[in-house]
């Protein structure tokens, strides 16, 4: 059995709707027990360890590997699909040099669009607190 410092964290900002749904997708994936989710937007301080702040955490993806190495970004997502048996061969191919900075390039672009996206994907009336 796997002790929580052994596993994989992932944290994540509950208050985008986006992340949040794409999150709840990825909780429901097998392999997702075995990842501690931390939602930044709920979370205090002490959930995140002395590398990694809240307000840091509600602006990107962060993931601590089973070894405690805190990743970010595209690599963060590599390490999530590597503990989810479906998304394992993605893991794979996203961590090849040339599709890591692809990957990578699309997060940050993602990041740059992320509040335009909410009025386009979510219609005005919707509630943010919903999936």
């Amino acid at each position: 059995m796997m002790t929580e410092a052994q596993k994989t964290t992932v944290y994540f900002d509950g208050a985008c709707p986006l992340c949040r749904r794409e999150i709840s997708f990825y909780r429901s994936c097998k392999g997702a027990s075995q990842i501690d989710w931390v939602d930044a937007s709920k979370a205090n301080g002490e959930n995140f360890g002395p590398d990694l702040s809240r307000s840091q955490a509600m602006g990107k993806l962060y993931v601590r590997d089973k070894k405690n190495r805190l990743v970010s970004g595209g690599e963060a997502f590599t390490e999530i699909w590597h503990e989810l048996s479906m998304f394992k061969p993605l893991a794979f191919v996203f961590r090849l040099p040339l599709m890591r900075s692809l990957l990578e390039g699309a997060y940050c672009l993602f990041l740059k669009i992320r509040p335009a996206l909410h009025k386009v994907v979510l219609p005005p009336d919707h509630d943010p607190r919903v999936p």
